[in-house]
Formats: C-alpha cells, structure tokens, sequence
C-alpha cells in the first residue's frame, strides 16, 4: 500500500487510473484514481476518451425508503454535466418501479440479479464516461453544489489524491 500522497498518486498513474470523485458517506472522503481514462478496443486498438465530466455512481439493494430523494438530489445539482449510473443490484422492493419513474437523459440504469455492492459498483463503472467518478448511496442527500465544489477543487489541485467533505446526519425524523 502506497503511504504518502505522491507515492499514491504515482501508484494511480503507474496503474493506468484516472481522476475520481469518490464520497464515502460514514467518512466523507473523496478520492481520486480508480477508473481507466478513456476505453480500449482490444479489436482495433482505438483509444476512446471519455465525454461528460462527471459520471455519479450508485449500486442500490432495496432502496425504496430513500432513493427518490438520493436521485433528486442528484439531479437537482448546479453542474449540469454529468450521468448519473444507477445499478440495480436486483431490489426486491419498489426501488426499479421509484428509478424507472424518472425521466432525464442523463440517467443511466442497470438491472440485474443480486451480485454484491462492489461488484455491482464494478459494472457501474465499466459503462462510466465521466472524467470524474462521484460515489452516491442511495440512501444519501448531495448537496446542490456538491459536483461543483469538488470537481473544482480536483480541477485546481491536480496534486491532491483525497478531499474530505463534511456530512450531515440525517434521521427518519430528519
């Protein structure tokens, strides 16, 4: 494990990873480097790079409670460019009916059998085209100027590996 930032952003790099905006919502860290840059055709070996700036990623399980207001959120974001990929990890409940009541291009959906949050967060990212990854459960709120601040501060700092952010709690009561 690489132990200093240069050291880890070297290691990124080295590993063919690129610029991504991870949240962890317990934590709040935002992380850069996990996706490839661009895609690969092994047929005819065609680099294709990437054409929207900001690709938010959520894998959900049975979210019915609290997607609708984790996809508005989203949505409701004051950067425009972005998709949205939301991997339905074969819910049970509502949540495919709650994702397919939304009507907005830039919302991408995967449905399939139960295979796990990191494999199913895996597929999500190989369909990616952001330049920046932002990790959203589906049971968190962003902030409207969440994608803005933190692709600005990527942007700014081409050094910095982690961003921190502040979380809110939020109960059933709100």
């Amino acid at each position: 494990h690489p132990q200093s930032k240069g050291t880890l952003k070297k290691w990124f790099i080295e590993a063919g990873f690129r610029n991504i905006i991870v949240e962890n919502s317990a934590n709040g860290i935002i992380g850069k480097g996990i996706k490839p840059i661009g895609a690969l055709n092994l047929s005819s070996n065609i680099y294709t790079k990437t054409d929207t700036t900001i690709t938010a990623l959520m894998a959900v399980y049975n979210g019915e409670r609290w997607i609708r207001d984790a996809i508005n959120s989203v949505l409701s974001q004051s950067e425009e460019d972005f998709e949205l990929v939301i991997v339905n990890d074969g819910s049970t409940d509502s949540t495919a009916s709650i994702i397919e009541s939304f009507d907005d291009e830039r919302l991408v959906v995967i449905n399939q059998t139960n295979i796990g949050l990191t494999k199913s967060l895996n597929k999500g990212l190989n369909i990616a085209k952001g330049e920046f990854i932002a990790r959203i459960d589906a049971d968190d709120i962003c902030m409207p100027g969440r994608f803005y601040k933190q692709k600005k501060a990527l942007v700014e700092n081409p050094d910095v590996v982690l961003v921190g952010s502040n979380a809110i709690l939020i109960d059933v009561n709100n």
